[in-house]
């Protein structure tokens, strides 16, 4: 029997925010944001590296809450981790990341789970990827890796088959 190629999957997208400050997240209203780090858990079925790399543009119309804090101003990415999967793990994953996290940020990026949130802070970078870490995601950081490496999705998806 042959699989299907992997193309979706789940990501951890880490953002950094370098000054407190409140923004409105559609209709999430008014949200507070520390200076620190935030990761953001999502996931996409059909293509991990199109979800990725829309989150990453600067110009998008806003879908979804993650799509106000990364307006350019507020949040920056400074990494994402990625594991390409056919299972449905992004709640999972993300109470992971919640866990260990300062706090979340009630009620982001979760409209369609029954998860608390799917936006958790972390004071300090290292923080935030040890979970993602430990449940073996690959990782990029930094603008010019993230997009170098976001590319590169696509063709591993080829390469690899769940098994």
């Amino acid at each position: 029997m042959t699989r299907r190629p992997l193309n979706g999957g789940v990501y951890a997208l880490f953002l950094r925010v370098p000054t407190g400050r409140t923004v409105r997240i559609g209709q999430l209203g008014n949200r507070e944001f520390n200076a620190g780090v935030y990761v953001y858990v999502g996931s996409a079925r059909n293509s991990l590296s199109g979800r990725i790399s829309r989150h990453l543009r600067h110009a998008k119309k806003k879908h979804w809450h993650i799509d106000y804090l990364l307006d350019g101003v507020t949040a920056w990415p400074s990494g994402v981790a990625w594991k390409l999967t056919s299972r449905r793990i992004e709640c999972s994953v993300s109470r992971n990341v919640g866990s260990s996290a300062s706090m979340s940020v009630e009620g982001f990026g979760c409209s369609d789970c029954d998860c608390a949130s799917h936006l958790h802070y972390f004071p300090r970078f290292h923080q935030a990827v040890r979970i993602p870490s430990q449940l073996g995601f690959h990782f990029s950081a930094g603008p010019r890796l993230l997009l170098w490496r976001i590319p590169q999705i696509e063709k591993r998806g080829a390469r690899i088959r769940e098994g």
